[in-house]
Protein backbone atom coordinates (compact mmCIF):
# COMPACT_ATOMS: atom_id res chain seq x y z
CA UNK A 1 0.00 0.00 0.00
CA UNK A 2 1.53 3.53 -0.97
CA UNK A 3 0.57 5.19 1.90
CA UNK A 4 1.79 2.60 4.34
CA UNK A 5 4.74 3.10 2.80
CA UNK A 6 5.40 7.17 3.00
CA UNK A 7 4.39 6.99 6.26
CA UNK A 8 6.93 4.19 7.39
CA UNK A 9 9.17 6.77 5.75
CA UNK A 10 8.15 9.29 7.54
CA UNK A 11 6.26 10.89 4.74
CA UNK A 12 2.96 11.12 7.22
CA UNK A 13 2.38 15.20 5.88
CA UNK A 14 2.56 14.23 2.62
CA UNK A 15 -0.12 11.60 3.21
CA UNK A 16 -2.45 13.81 4.88
CA UNK A 17 -2.09 16.44 2.48
CA UNK A 18 -2.63 14.75 -0.80
CA UNK A 19 -6.12 13.04 1.52
CA UNK A 20 -6.52 16.41 1.99
CA UNK A 21 -6.77 17.66 -1.79
CA UNK A 22 -8.72 14.83 -2.59
CA UNK A 23 -11.64 14.96 0.05
CA UNK A 24 -11.46 19.04 -1.53
CA UNK A 25 -12.37 17.48 -5.06
CA UNK A 26 -14.68 14.57 -4.18
CA UNK A 27 -16.65 17.20 -2.04
CA UNK A 28 -19.63 18.00 -4.38
CA UNK A 29 -20.00 14.52 -5.02
CA UNK A 30 -19.98 13.51 -1.63
CA UNK A 31 -22.65 16.28 -1.10
CA UNK A 32 -25.27 14.95 -3.75
CA UNK A 33 -24.36 11.28 -2.56
CA UNK A 34 -25.71 11.99 0.55
CA UNK A 35 -28.31 13.94 -0.06
CA UNK A 36 -29.92 11.80 -3.20
CA UNK A 37 -29.58 9.16 -0.48
CA UNK A 38 -30.86 10.73 2.59
CA UNK A 39 -33.68 12.99 0.99
CA UNK A 40 -32.15 15.82 2.74
CA UNK A 41 -30.06 18.77 2.24
CA UNK A 42 -26.91 18.76 3.51
CA UNK A 43 -25.78 22.31 5.38
CA UNK A 44 -22.00 21.13 6.40
CA UNK A 45 -19.60 18.89 5.63
CA UNK A 46 -16.44 18.37 7.71
CA UNK A 47 -13.70 15.80 6.47
CA UNK A 48 -10.40 15.18 8.21
CA UNK A 49 -7.87 12.48 8.63
CA UNK A 50 -5.43 11.32 11.30
CA UNK A 51 -2.39 8.89 10.37
CA UNK A 52 -1.50 6.85 13.57
CA UNK A 53 -3.50 5.04 13.52
CA UNK A 54 -4.63 5.54 10.24
CA UNK A 55 -8.24 6.84 10.65
CA UNK A 56 -10.70 9.18 8.26
CA UNK A 57 -14.36 10.92 9.42
CA UNK A 58 -16.40 12.39 6.84
CA UNK A 59 -19.48 14.14 8.98
CA UNK A 60 -22.74 15.68 7.02
CA UNK A 61 -24.55 17.62 9.10
CA UNK A 62 -28.50 17.41 7.60
CA UNK A 63 -31.01 19.93 7.49
CA UNK A 64 -34.44 19.70 6.20
CA UNK A 65 -36.04 17.44 3.33
CA UNK A 66 -35.73 18.19 -0.56
CA UNK A 67 -38.96 19.49 -1.64
CA UNK A 68 -39.09 17.40 -4.99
Amino acid sequence: DVEKTMIEIQRSTLVQETRSEFQVAMRDRFIDSIEKLSGRRVLAFISNNHVGPDMEIELFMLGAEIER
